[in-house]
Order: C-alpha cells, then structure tokens, then sequence
C-alpha cells in the first residue's frame, strides 16, 4: 500500500490563521518538547496519535515509513488555504452556472415570445382581418420565419451572456462608470446586438413598407432609438446584485411578472421607451440639418407605430431578462456551519463552510456568506449552536472568534474609508480658508508668531526651523490670497469663475466615500453582530460572547462617530439649509451605515445596559454610546 504524504493525512486547526492564536512554527516548537508515545507527529517521535487513526488514514503498517521520515517543517497552511478556497470556488460557481444557464434558457423563451406576439400584431390588418390573421400564422411554419426566430435567439443568448458575466456583480457601485472606457466597449456591444434585433424585427413585419428615398432615414432613425434605450438602459439601471427586501420563491416571483395589469414591469418599459423615442426625435432633428435625411419618418403615422412598438419590445425584452437574471442570481445559498472540532482528514462540504466563505478573496462568494450569515443569525437557533460552542480539544470560541472578526473587519475597512474623506474635507476647508488671510506686516515677524503646543518640547534648532517655515507658507497664502481676492472682487469674473466652476464639477466623477457594495456589506455584518450578540444572552452557554463585547461596542461607536462627522460636514441632514436630493442619494450609503449603527447601538445597550459601566472603553467612545441611547 503506498504511503500517502503526511501534509494530506493531517489537517491542522484554523487556529494557525488566528493572529490571536500561535503561529505554526511556534506550535511546532511547542509540541516538539513532548517526548512520551502519545506526543505529536509532527515532533521527533515515530509514534502517532490514537486520535488521528479514527479515519484509517494512519495505521500501524505505515509507522516505520513514517518514523523513517526526517523532522517535518512547519506546514504549508498556504497551500491547503488554496486548496479549501478552491473547493468552495468550485462548489459555488457550479450553483450559479447553473443559476445562469436557467435564466438564459428563461429569457430565450420570453423575448422570443414577445418577438412573436408583437411580429404578429403589426401583420395584423384593420381594413383585412380575416386574411391578415391567416397569413401572420402561416408565416410562423416558414423557412424565413424560422431563421429569423433562431437567429433572434442567439443574439438574445450573447446579450445574456454580458450582462451575466461583465456586468452584474456584487461589487463597485449601483449605477455604472461613464468614465471607463470598458463599460462604453460594453454599451458598443449592446447596442451593436439591440440594432440587429431591431433589423431582424423589421425584416420580419415591415417588408415592403415605406418608399425607396425614405429607407436610409428610417434605418438611420432606427439605429438611434435603439442606441438612446441601450444607453438608458446600461447607465440607468443597476446591475449590482444585492439583497431583496423579501425573499420569495422563483415561481412566486415567475408568476408575478405574468401578471400584466398588477406587474409595473411593463407599464415602466412602456414610459422609457416613449422618454427614449422622445429624444431619439430631437437628435434625428439636428441631424437632418447636417444630412441629407428627411423628416417624412417623424410623419409617417404608419412607421411612427412600428417605432413605438419596436421600441417597446426592445424596452420590455431587457426588462424580463433583466429581472429573471436576478430572480435566479439573488437566490440565497446556505454555506455548511463550521465544525466545533478539527477533523485531520476533512470532506470537501466541511471545507467550504461560512467562516471560509467570509474570508474569500472572491466578493461575490462573500457577499453571499454575509447574507446566509445575517439569515442565520437572525432566524435560525440550530445553526447558531456551532457558532457559540468552543472548539474540541482546546476548548476556544474558534468559530465566533472567526465569524466576529470577519464583520467587525467588514466595518472597519468602511470606518477607514469615511474617516479618509473626514480628513480630505478638513484639509480642504483649512486651504479655502487660508485663500481669505490677510496678514499685517506685524504678523510676518517670527515674534509674533504663535508657539505651536506640540512643538515645544523639541530642540531649539528644530523649533525655529519650524516657526520659519510656518512664517513662510502663511506669507504665500496672504499674498496669494490678496491677489485673487482683488480679481474676484470684479462682478464679471465672479461669474465666469462660478459657470467654470460648476461646468468642472458637472463632468468631474464623482466618487463615493464607500461604495454601495461596501456599504451594504458593512450594514450586514452590523445586523449580524447585532443579532448574535442579543441571542447570545439565551444560548451562549460559555459566554464567549460577552468577553468581546467591549470590542463590538467600540468598533460600531467608531463607525458612528466618523459617519456622524461626514454627514455633518456635507450637511446632508441640515433643517437649515437642506441639501439636493440628488445629494442625498449619491450619500445613500453613508446615510444607511449610520442609521443602522446607531439602530444596533441602541438595541445593544438597552439589552445589556446593567453591564455598560463595565466595558473597556475610552471616555471619548462612552460619551457618544451617552448621546447614541
């Protein structure tokens, strides 16, 4: 029987990623010194542990190969860290391929179907009905109408495939970037397919329509309104993948969009395609004074019809796959619970559990185990058990210890951002400032100057060499500010200054102190802290829970007080002088993180308000819990 390598019979403890726990070669210097028959094979001796037979991975025909082996190393914990997020990589993609592959077969079928519902509606004659009915059906068994429907078909796939694959994810911001060029290769591919289904649509119903001189001018009209709704619909829609609000099944959503007269879906696609058609109009109009096109189009009461409902099927098209893509993609996915104990020989469903799952490089994998872990946390009692229970043998709250760092580094990763943007806005306030300081020639003296307190105690030399260079940039910014301060004082440059001004901050990017995916898994792992800890005084038999909670507190005061801090700072919440809405919801994020930190604050203290005095927290910390509850 061939001996297989130590490293793969031998599992270590996820202790060894603790950074509160030893690291490996500190525990393998520790157990090296034990010298009796039960000590660690990982030390000198060529006896193995009874404990690590339970498997028949070791047995007693491979301990002389084993005891011929030299002193191991340290283990790789790199490489089986690979290896476990490989499993759980693997695992999970293959959920959501198939997830994928539903909703392309999905919307196939409805945007073929409403291809064939409306091709059949514009065969459709007032003035014949009978005979028009017959030949729109006919035409279905037909070798044109076959190519055109599986032709259609495949362009609806190859959209699918972007938007699944290049567009919607978990990370960056609701809305996309107009300023990276890779979401404007992206809005060249859609617009490319969404031209080619309007041209297919057109061959299908509109043969023989229009006059030979009005053909170019009708393409051309064509061509923009799909280009207006392609860009419409890739710069105005959010294709994050976020969390529902309520969590249904898929037939109870499926059945929902059948339902036409309850369902906004379609009374929404009706209102853009109108807006879009509406502007597509006023570019057509300014083209025609540049090219020879003609405005017969804009008249024609029968190709304005044909517009509008090509329009609409392009509107409604990307509506249903829009909304089965993430019908099938927002379905929550239950990660295994960790184990209480370290098996030395673990299956793959217990390597790819949720304390893995929260500490993946991959995002989408992450975002998934935050909102199984708030689901969890929240309404289930029996997976909550692992999660307070200690670990066999050792007897440490391993998998709260992970499970908590894993939110409370979610929140701090969103402290350190909003704290970054605190210290920008203060830097920029103090140079707006300095623009408008006029010194007198009294205040250009060194003895004049006022001592700095923190530079009191350094050397003489090191000091004046500071109060010079203090005197020096307050004498530029006084000259700097008396001269722009004269050229402003003219009305006209004022003005100019000002249309320059807002014209720079119109096409600048702007960019958010968190980004939505930030913001919302910050907010997760606060609910799920929050959850965890007040079902910790029922279930919590160790009080594992409650030795951290001074931690919890002060990681979820500091995110309120720098939030607190920014959105004072942006007047977002000023009665006074109320800012724009559209100021508000570029600061969604940041208003969110604060309502639900102050919110799990509040719960938190009043479920333990006799332990408050207890906890180890500095008075700056204590005075805002005060102004919190």
């Amino acid at each position: 029987m061939p001996v297989k390598p130590i490293s793969n019979m031998i599992m270590f403890s996820r202790e060894f990623a603790n950074p509160k726990g030893p690291s490996a070669p500190e525990y393998l210097e520790h157990h090296a010194s034990f010298d009796g028959p039960l000590g660690s094979p990982i030390g000198n001796s060529t006896e193995i542990s009874p404990a690590l037979r339970q498997r028949g991975c070791i047995g007693p025909a491979n301990d002389n190969a084993i005891g011929a082996t030299r002193r191991l190393a340290a283990p790789n914990t790199s490489c089986s860290a690979k290896s476990a997020e490989s499993v759980l990589s693997d695992w999970f993609y293959a959920k959501m391929d198939q997830r994928r592959n539903y909703a392309l077969i999905g919307s196939i079928l409805a945007s073929s179907t409403i291809f064939t519902i409306l091709t059949f509606i514009l065969q459709l004659s007032l003035f014949h009905p009978f005979k028009s009915f017959a030949d729109g059906v006919l035409s279905f068994f037909s070798l044109r109408w076959t190519i055109l429907i599986i032709t259609h078909s495949a362009l609806v796939a190859v959209l699918c495939y972007i938007w699944n694959f290049l567009m919607l994810k978990v990370e960056g911001n609701n809305r996309l970037s107009k300023y990276e060029r890779g979401n404007w290769v992206i809005f060249f591919c859609i617009a490319s397919c969404e031209v080619l289904l309007n041209m297919i649509f057109w061959c299908s119903c509109l043969v023989g329509w229009g006059t030979t001189d009005s053909v170019f001018s009708a393409y051309v009209f064509m061509v923009l309104v799909s280009c207006k709704i392609s860009y419409d619909q890739l710069f105005n829609s959010s294709f994050r993948l976020t969390q529902p609000l309520k969590e249904v099944n898929i037939k109870a959503d499926l059945y929902s969009m059948m339902e036409i007269r309850s369902d906004p879906l379609y009374r929404k696609a009706a209102l853009s395609c109108l807006r879009a058609y509406k502007r597509a109009v006023w570019i057509y109009i300014l083209l025609t004074a540049m090219f020879p096109l003609s405005l017969w189009n804009l008249l024609n009461y029968r190709l304005l019809f044909v517009y509008i409902i090509m329009a609409f099927r392009q509107q409604v098209g990307f509506a249903v796959a829009y909304r089965l893509n993430r019908i099938f993609l927002t379905q929550n996915i239950e990660f295994p619970m960790p184990l209480t104990y370290t098996m030395k020989d673990p299956t793959e469903e217990e390597l790819r559990n949720i304390s893995l799952a929260l500490y993946s490089n991959d995002f989408t994998i992450q975002f998934f185990a935050f909102w199984d872990l708030k689901k969890l946390s929240s309404c289930d009692a029996a997976r909550r058990v692992s999660i307070y229970g200690l670990s066999q043998p050792g007897g440490h709250p391993r998998n709260w210890n992970q499970i908590s760092r894993a939110c409370m580094d979610a929140v701090k990763r969103a402290t350190l951002r909003i704290d970054d943007q605190n210290k920008d806005i203060r830097l920029k306030d103090i140079r707006e400032l300095s623009e408008h300081i006029v010194l007198d020639s009294s205040a250009a003296r060194e003895g004049n100057l006022e001592i700095d307190r923190n530079a009191m105690m350094l050397p003489p030399d090191l000091r004046l060499s500071m109060h010079r260079e203090s005197a020096r940039l307050r004498r530029e910014y006084a000259i700097s500010g008396r001269r722009f301060h004269y050229i402003r004082s003219f009305p006209l440059v004022a003005k100019i200054e000002k249309l320059v001004l807002n014209i720079v901050d119109w096409f600048a990017e702007k960019k958010k102190v968190v980004t939505d995916f930030e913001a919302d898994r910050a907010h997760c792992a606060i609910d799920c802290l929050r959850s965890l800890v007040q079902f910790s005084v029922k279930e919590d038999r160790y009080g594992v829970v409650q030795k951290d909670l001074d931690k919890v507190f002060a990681c979820l005061l500091e995110l309120y007080n720098v939030s607190d801090a920014n959105i004072r700072a942006k007047r977002l919440n000023s009665t006074h002088l109320p800012v724009a809405d559209s100021v508000r919801n570029f600061n969604q994020g940041l208003l969110k993180l604060q309502n639900g930190t102050s919110a799990a604050i509040t719960r938190l203290a009043a479920q333990f308000k006799v332990h408050l005095p207890a906890l180890n927290l500095s008075q700056h910390l204590r005075d805002t819990l005060q102004q919190v509850i």
